[in-house]
């Protein structure tokens, strides 16, 4: 038994190719060449998740000061140049920071600059004496002679700025695309026109236009979508947080490009027939179906259970509390909703 425990581990040690990552990768990243791309606010895309080049970066120590200032040159060197937007902070906010003046850059919200220069403030950690980015230091043009400096978190600056090429490439990419609603779950949103519940599923909505709205919490963006009915809501273009505008806030991601739903129908349609496809397309299942099909239309369970008794084996597909799906063999035996 112990002979056959030491060759299984040293079989998995051999097999198993985990990948980790180590410093060598993250010092690729950051002496890669870096041009603007238009692709990111500052290192985070439209869904407010950060690069691997940013990532890299806000989590590496240095050795020596230089080296911090070198590497953070690199990567932020890209927006100079670039025309941003200090974004205004939500009205509730703003009335805040007039009443206890917590806002020291308050005369700068509301306006465009163009990023002249940055500087970088580098922390020493006291402990191990390694360096690391602190602060970015952003020199402001308004095309008058007078240049401001606006000091931020790199953490946070995506959330106080918006790279006005950034703005422009997601209207390249969204505007007066056409959207259908993909989620299991149905959802209803509020119309901005009339403040009305309005069901998602089932629809055509086409992105009309992307602005910066005030959801009572902050200032953001915001895909303005709206179907023949006549109905306007609002997707955030990351997760959905709670704000004043509605209760139970829509986001972009629970949308796919009805061009691309289309293709889906159409392959699903052909691998399991047309009848099968839209129940799939409407998220719906059948005793009988097998795991691939389940996985279509319902998509990854949070969990399986492999339960086997003296008569038979069967898997649990766990999707929620009491709503789980059972499969023996490959084939959905019961649905518990």
């Amino acid at each position: 038994m112990f002979l056959l425990l030491v060759f299984s581990l040293l079989t998995l040690r051999i097999d198993a190719q985990i990948k980790i990552r180590t410093e060598d990768d993250n010092n690729q990243l950051l002496n890669k060449a870096i041009v603007y791309d238009s692709l990111n606010n500052f290192g985070n895309d439209e869904q407010g998740r950060r690069s691997e080049l940013f990532f890299a970066l806000l989590n590496k120590k240095f050795d020596t000061k230089t080296d911090a200032i070198n590497s953070s040159r690199r990567v932020y060197q890209q927006f100079i140049g670039q025309q941003v937007l200090i974004l205004p902070k939500s009205k509730r906010m703003a009335a805040f920071d007039n009443m206890y003046s917590t806002d020291e850059y308050a005369y700068l919200r509301g306006r465009y600059y163009t990023i002249a220069d940055i500087e970088y403030e580098i922390e020493e950690d006291y402990f191990t004496g390694m360096f690391k980015l602190d602060e970015l230091t952003f020199l402001l043009d308004n095309g008058e002679k007078k240049k401001t400096k606006w000091t931020i978190s790199p953490l946070f600056i995506d959330n106080h700025a918006l790279i006005v090429g950034f703005y422009e490439k997601l209207k390249s990419l969204y505007l007066n695309t056409v959207f259908v609603y993909k989620e299991r779950r149905q959802r209803q949103t509020k119309d901005v026109k009339t403040g009305e519940l309005v069901g998602l599923k089932g629809e055509s909505w086409n992105c009309s236009d992307i602005q910066l709205v005030d959801n009572g919490l902050v200032v953001q963006l915001y895909a303005i979508l709206t179907n023949e009915n006549g109905n306007e809501i609002l997707a955030t273009f990351g997760a959905p947080l709670y704000d004043e505008l509605d209760e139970d806030p829509t986001s972009l991601h629970y949308f796919m490009k009805k061009s691309d739903f289309m293709k889906r129908v159409a392959m699903l349609s052909e691998k399991f027939g047309e009848e099968d496809a839209n129940l799939i397309i409407n998220n719906q299942i059948r005793i009988g179906m097998s795991k691939e099909m389940c996985l279509e239309s319902w998509g990854e369970p949070i969990r399986i259970s492999r339960i086997t008794n003296s008569e038979r084996a069967s898997e649990q597909w766990i999707y929620g509390p009491d709503i789980y799906l059972v499969f023996v063999g490959n084939v959905l035996s019961e649905i518990h909703n």
